[in-house]
């Protein structure tokens, strides 16, 4: 006798009390270890009811992982620009610091990555980070240099400057919905409340000193890091799921070729799609050509 048959035999008129008690003998005495295919849902719920058939979890989205990951520059690099005037404190002229490198390894500092969007277009729930970060983030103007050069906020935090040199400084942005023109002057400070997210990093830049300028990224998610003087970085608390990320730096307008772990990769103008899991997840050693940078 087949399962079908068996089922529709004890079928009949039962009401669906008696029915599920009988499917579930029937079951065991039978040996079943899951239900074919074909079963009207009457049987589907006596299943259910006997174990027989498991209920898909929804995804639970306040399940999170830990991004984490190592920027270097392979290749030899050509020597900084130096350029503007000499500097009271260092006696020296100013450096281009567009591009931080560190170490035997060239670790690469600066380097935004960020949660671009779903593998299917959507944008992650905004629930690892349900009391939004208030902190200022702070750029200090320094021998002519903006500490930290590039940073990332949430459209909840302040900007601060502070001015540690000895000229005044206007600052404006690009694009200028990032926030309005500010001054600062000498040993003092200005706030700067951003006015609205971006998906990518805009440009301050002081109209005074043209040697003076960084990069913003503001998010109005928590999924966003940038790279240490080690060429580290960590984003916590991402959602579970297939995402694409985004790795930015101010002198890759196209990070396409990469090795990761020493492997050849392909990513499309720095994105690449991941899968994030419970714990740690590392996207591991990324290796950028020198030549990327070449101006």
């Amino acid at each position: 006798m087949t399962i079908q048959f068996g089922l529709r035999a004890i079928y009949r008129n039962m009401s669906a009390a008696k029915f599920t008690i009988a499917f579930c003998v029937f079951v065991a005495h039978a040996g079943v270890a899951s239900v074919p295919d074909g079963l009207s849902l009457r049987w589907l719920r006596a299943a259910r009811a006997c174990g027989q058939v498991t209920e898909p979890k929804p995804a639970d989205h306040r399940v999170s992982g830990e991004l984490t990951g190592r920027f270097l520059v392979h290749g030899k690099l050509a020597p900084p620009i130096v350029f503007g005037p000499i500097m009271p404190r260092t006696g020296k002229r100013i450096t281009d610091d567009s591009l931080s490198v560190s170490g035997e390894q060239q670790a690469l500092a600066n380097v935004i990555v960020y949660l671009a969007r779903g593998a299917d277009g959507g944008r992650p729930p905004a629930i690892a980070d349900e009391k939004p970060n208030s902190d200022p983030v702070i750029i200090s103007i320094f021998d002519g240099h903006l500490v930290p050069r590039v940073v990332g906020l949430r459209d909840t935090q302040a900007l601060v400057i502070d001015n540690f040199d000895d000229d005044s400084c206007f600052f404006s942005f690009n694009p200028t919905e990032i926030g309005p023109r500010v001054r600062v002057d000498s040993m003092s400070r200005a706030v700067v409340r951003v006015t609205k997210a971006r998906r990518y990093p805009g440009e301050i830049e002081c109209n005074a000193h043209d040697w003076l300028r960084g990069f913003v990224y503001v998010s109005d998610d928590p999924y966003f890091a940038v790279s240490d003087d080690d060429g580290r970085f960590t984003i916590k608390n991402v959602p579970v799921g297939q995402w694409v990320f985004a790795a930015w730096h101010e002198r890759a307008s196209k990070l396409d070729d990469v090795s990761i772990d020493s492997k050849p990769a392909k990513w499309n103008h720095g994105r690449f799609t991941l899968t994030i899991r419970p714990g740690v997840n590392s996207l591991g050693t990324v290796e950028i050509p020198a030549e990327t940078f070449a101006r």
